[in-house]
């Protein structure tokens, strides 16, 4: 590995993920390299069926590559040993997008928080309720709910409690995968605030997988955007919104509607042509060219690479690099 992959604190090389459709192979993720440093905080935005779901199971080895590595703390998870892979369970979990199936009914909410603690056998007994306690606290419910089940609960205090129990074996790695897609403004908002201030609180490293840029941009430090399972820009979150290069990262951003209805009225909104193609029948060259108002002929035959570009700025882009 290069002294970048090194520091790394997760690092997936050459990632790709492909699924059997008949007799065609349908591309989820197609030669992905990101780096993530310990302490930050990745933004993965697109469009829905882009592969970003599928990105963030291959960086928790929730499943396994077609081809390429992931690293995690310079380990390799494809070849790790079953008992080792167990043991890094602890260091790496998730927040699904759906808290109405993310917790399992028929537990209680003490016994769903707890069930990390007991799987890993961390704490038993005064601690174990110790710590529940303490973790409820922390996602600001308290102590009367744990005697009662997932259905009693709301969007909201179930995303939350799904937040608690992935933080109680006290992970350095959190993926949230859509985490408030399915919640409304104003508990998206709470949402967001509480990974905000835990991030902080446990200095945790994230992956957010989101189709909300304004969301992403408030907790990310770097952004990848991704279109038809390839990175197509990856910046610094400020930069990419204030001088995003690819078409496509230009379009995403021109759809973000703006408070002020003075600036609004002056928003250029980038209107895609056509839809994405399909990942069974992908485009040659580019996979964004056949939207593309500013293709060139290399467009539709060469799939352009991501390229530095300088100052931690990629793009995959012929009009660019």
């Amino acid at each position: 590995m290069s002294e970048h992959h090194l520091k790394s604190f997760l690092n997936l090389q050459k990632v790709s993920k492909a699924y059997a459709y008949g007799r065609k192979k349908l591309f989820a993720v197609q030669d992905i390299d990101l780096a993530i440093a310990r302490g930050r905080t990745l933004g993965l935005v697109g469009e829905s069926g882009c592969g970003k779901s599928t990105l963030g199971r291959l960086a928790l080895s929730l499943e396994r590559p077609t081809s390429g590595s992931v690293f995690f703390e310079g380990q390799d998870l494809i070849n790790v040993h079953k008992s080792d892979l167990r043991h890094l369970r602890r260091k790496m979990q998730m927040v699904f997008q759906d808290p109405y199936a993310a917790l399992n009914p028929r537990m209680t909410i003490e016994d769903c928080i707890g069930e990390g603690l007991d799987i890993h056998q961390l704490a038993r007994g005064d601690e174990r309720q110790q710590r529940i306690l303490e973790l409820v606290a922390q996602i600001g419910l308290d102590d009367t709910i744990l005697q009662r089940y997932p259905h009693e609960f709301s969007g909201g205090q179930r995303q939350r409690i799904s937040i608690a129990r992935a933080l109680a074996v006290e992970p350095q790695f959190l993926v949230c995968d859509e985490p408030i897609s399915a919640l409304d403004a104003c508990t998206q908002q709470h949402i967001m605030q509480l990974l905000r201030d835990l991030k902080r609180r446990r200095q945790l490293t994230c992956l957010f997988i989101s189709h909300d840029l304004h969301a992403t941009r408030s907790i990310a430090d770097e952004i990848a955007v991704m279109y038809l399972g390839r990175i197509v820009e990856k910046a610094n979150a400020d930069v990419l919104f204030n001088n995003p290069l690819h078409p496509y990262t230009k379009a995403l951003l021109s759809a973000i509607p703006i408070p002020d209805p003075v600036e609004e009225k002056k928003r250029v909104r980038i209107i895609l042509k056509g839809e994405p193609p399909s990942p069974i029948n992908p485009p040659e060259g580019c996979p964004f060219h056949p939207r593309c108002a500013v293709a060139m002929p290399i467009c539709r035959s060469v799939a352009p690479p991501l390229l530095q570009i300088g100052g931690g700025h990629s793009v995959a882009c012929h009009a660019i690099t």
